[in-house]
């Protein structure tokens, strides 16, 4: 199939989620990722290598909120979001890799070091950024009295500095994402040590997270060597692994937190 039909229906895919969120009778901090959705179907048929990452990591970071939302107690929203879910999994599976390998062929990005680590740290970068965003609307960004709110409000600033760096690919993007999450993770553990939710959790492993990926990529610099990369083929096919699973858990979350009210 052709690489702008297929994006052209990665985004389709896209605003279909969108649509979902748009059935529920209080849209609130949500709108954040309704509006995202719509610009990252036009992204999707962009060439430029950042278009591509951001509609990407759009894709990815909603995935992850409509599970998020699967899961919560707000079962009149449980069909809204498993819509939202599938959305954005059709999205990524259905968009064409071959787009993001040329895009970073014309930026130059391929005789350098860890570039597959560069590309998913700005992806995680834009994608945490949009989480935070979604978390601060929710917690009156007003408000700078609250703690919660100035932590959010960090994680956005932060993050979204991160992405600007990396996308320029400057080292003070990576520096900014590694300090951004250690003092964001740092600042959790402090106030929220013994919390067992699930969003919390969450939280915890997407900062860890956020610390780990770069370090393949600061590996091969300090060694002046790209490090041993899985097959393409293979990343492939645990990426689409990825994708579904994070379907069914949504789907599986849903119907389980359904069939218990």
């Amino acid at each position: 199939m052709n690489a702008t039909l297929r994006n052209a229906l990665a985004g389709l895919g896209a605003l279909a989620g969108a649509a979902a969120l748009l059935t529920l009778p209080h849209l609130g901090p949500l709108w954040i990722p309704l509006v995202t959705l719509v610009v990252s179907a036009a992204l999707a048929l962009a060439p430029q290598l950042g278009a591509q990452l951001a509609a990407r990591s759009v894709w990815w970071s909603t995935l992850l909120l409509g599970v998020v939302l699967c899961a919560g107690p707000h079962v009149d929203a449980h069909c809204a979001a498993l819509a939202l879910t599938t959305g954005c999994a059709l999205a990524l599976l259905t968009a064409d890799r071959s787009s993001m390998r040329e895009a970073a062929t014309r930026a130059g990005l391929v005789a350098q070091h860890g570039v597959s680590t560069l590309q998913l740290l700005m992806v995680l970068t834009l994608a945490d950024a949009q989480t935070f965003a979604v978390f601060l609307a929710d917690a009156n960004p007003g408000d700078l009295a609250s703690p919660y709110t100035r932590f959010f409000l960090a994680g956005v600033l932060g993050f979204t500095a991160a992405f600007v760096g990396l996308s320029r690919r400057k080292g003070w993007g990576v520096a900014a994402s590694m300090t951004t999450a250690a003092g964001l993770l740092a600042w959790a553990l402090a106030t929220h040590r013994d919390a067992q939710e699930s969003a919390v959790v969450a939280l915890f492993a997407l900062l860890a997270l956020q610390l780990v990926a770069p370090v393949p990529m600061l590996v091969a610099a300090a060694l002046r060597r790209p490090l041993p990369a899985l097959p393409a083929r293979l990343r492939t096919r645990l990426s689409t692994a990825a994708v579904v699973a994070m379907w069914l858990l949504g789907a599986l979350a849903a119907h389980s937190t359904s069939a218990s009210r």
